[in-house]
This record gives C-alpha cells, structure tokens and sequence, in this order.
C-alpha cells in the first residue's frame, strides 16, 4: 500500500512540474499569429507562412522579418529560386527569385495546396479542383477531377 501511495505522490508531483513551467515563443518575434508553414531555401534562408503575412529569416532563424502580406493562407512550397503559395479566397502567390518579389493572381475555388513541380510549372488545388500553370503563374488550366 505504501508503494502505491509513494508512487501516485510521484506522478503526482511529477505533473505538477510540468505544468509550472511558462513557455515562450523566441521566434519569430515580428508576428503573434501561429505558422501554417515552413521551408528553407538553403540553411540560412528560410520562410514560413501565418494566415496573414509571409515572414522571412536570412540567418537560419536567429531574426525574423515581415515579407508581405498574405490573404488567409494556406500552404507554401519552393523548387530552387521558385515558390508558390496557395490560399483561401482563390489567392496564389508565385516567386521566380528566391522570395525577393512576388506576383499575386486568383482562381476560382479556396486553395489547400501547392506545389512547385518543376521550372515554371505549378499545381495548385483545392477540395474540388486541381490547378495547372505551365508558364510560371501567367495563366491557370482548372481539372476536375473524375
């Protein structure tokens, strides 16, 4: 009896450590709102997206900074210099520099994804549609699938 008593007073004491301890965001800290997505370029350049904004780093995550707005995104993906990001309201974000400038077109459905295939071919989808750009983001051919 006194093994068990000893034993649930660890756990316990054990659960009520944890919980007193108070976690705080390091990084980054030019934004409060959570991230959706993340992807380094090289080991040093990376980027992450929230809901509202795209955020850049430039020395493996030490600093952050704010790139640019973003309307409700969703999803984020590079291949080399290109990157792409899908987002809800039918919003794409297309760069063919590393992230440098970006180019905002609209399709017609609330993308989930995207993806960089190859040089200056896109996918982009939503939960109905699939979206294709063979031209690096100028224009957009919409499947159906079935």
């Amino acid at each position: 009896m006194n093994k068990i008593y000893l034993f649930l007073l660890f756990c316990a004491n054990l659960i009520l450590a944890q919980n007193s301890y108070n976690w705080q965001a390091l990084n980054p800290k030019p934004t409060p709102h959570s991230g959706i997505d993340l992807m380094f370029l090289t080991d040093n350049h990376g980027f992450y997206i929230t809901n509202n904004e795209l955020v850049e780093t430039q020395d493996a995550g030490e600093h952050w900074t704010s790139k640019m707005a973003l309307n409700s995104a969703t999803d984020l993906d590079f291949k080399g210099d290109q990157g792409v990001i899908a987002s809800s309201f039918g919003h794409i974000y297309i760069s063919l520099d590393q992230g440098n400038t970006w180019v905002s077109t609209t399709v017609s459905d609330d993308l989930t994804y995207c993806k960089v295939v190859k040089d200056n071919f896109f996918i982009v989808a939503s939960k109905t549609a699939i979206y294709f750009s063979s031209d690096a983001g100028k224009n957009w051919v919409k499947k159906n699938p079935m």
